[in-house]
């Protein structure tokens, strides 16, 4: 009689840890199923909105977002900026933010345009290394920052008017700055480099620098 009681209780304990086990099972798919209709919503209710070759302009539940497809990389668009989908074929990204004396669209008079630069870096150079190597500035000219643990060189010009960048003797806008924020990462340099002109450049800078740091921190 004694045994048959302990086997009882045995076959009783494991009937409740199966049904146990079965009932956290049935939660655990309950709550993955949950999780892929949420990313089938997400992936619903992203919206493109303009495409140009390669730059995909799409509405997402976080925002606009702009996307380079062949070089697999995309850039949330801040509140109140625009994307400009005919770049020149350098310019990975552009968005860009105008100011109220803008009166044409080929050359900057009056706001900020931030472009998106990548180039290879295959010996894999930390960015002042990348930068003396490559582009013609002296270590004076390079401001080294840390942003969020990168090295990134910052550099500071002004913005040539006219469309050939490379004239012998360029025209600088007078109000006007060309700041630009480097990196590297892995095999590749990239440079946030942004274009402010107008009465209000100095503040159009401060803002745009704003941009460039939050999406190096949070978005590269």
């Amino acid at each position: 009689m004694k045994k048959e009681i302990i086997i009882s209780i045995v076959i009783v304990i494991v009937l409740i840890l199966i049904v146990g086990g079965l009932f956290y099972w049935w939660q655990g798919r309950m709550a993955q199923k949950s999780k892929e209709i949420q990313k089938k919503e997400e992936v619903t209710e992203e919206k493109i909105i303009e495409t140009f070759g390669d730059i995909v302009v799409k509405e997402t539940p976080k925002g606009k977002i702009v996307e380079n497809k062949k070089e697999s990389i995309s850039m949330k668009v801040p509140e109140g900026w625009e994307v400009n989908t005919h770049t020149s074929e350098d310019v990975v990204l552009q968005i860009r933010k105008f100011g109220p004396n803008q009166t044409l669209d080929t050359e900057l008079q009056d706001g900020m345009v931030l472009n998106l630069y990548i180039q290879d870096n295959p010996e894999r150079l930390n960015i002042k290394e990348f930068a003396l190597k490559n582009w013609e500035y002296s270590p004076e000219e390079l401001i080294s920052l840390k942003i969020n643990g990168k090295g990134v060189i910052k550099t500071i010009e002004k913005v040539i008017y006219g469309l050939d960048e490379y004239d012998e003797n360029p025209v600088y806008l007078e109000d006007s700055e060309l700041v630009d924020l480097s990196f590297t990462k892995d095999d590749k340099t990239y440079t946030l480099s942004c274009s402010s002109a107008g009465p209000n450049y100095k503040d159009y800078t401060k803002e745009c620098e704003d941009v460039m740091k939050d999406k190096i921190q949070n978005e590269f």
